[in-house]
């Protein structure tokens, strides 16, 4: 879930890019916040860390469909995993 992968890289980022970077990854948490610019949707998901989240930016043919997520729902994303 989220806050595990959150905590994984927290606790040894090198370690964890090996383990996830480049591969595709299914991650489950609950929504934080939704940040729509520049006709990018980015789904935040929370971590339990106030100053840290784990981000899901969304493929363009999805985010036409981007108000179905709201903060506090549950969601499951699948993609691949890099790190900004």
């Amino acid at each position: 879930d989220a806050i595990a992968l959150f905590e994984e890289f927290a606790l040894n980022e090198s370690a964890a890019s090996i383990k996830y970077i480049d591969k595709v990854i299914l991650v489950r948490g609950v929504v934080s916040s939704v940040d729509k610019s520049n006709g990018q949707v980015a789904i935040m998901l929370d971590t339990g860390d106030p100053l840290g989240a784990v981000m899901c930016q969304l493929d363009p043919e999805i985010s036409q469909n981007s108000e179905e997520f709201k903060e506090g729902d549950q969601v499951k994303f699948k993609g691949t995993a890099v790190v900004l």
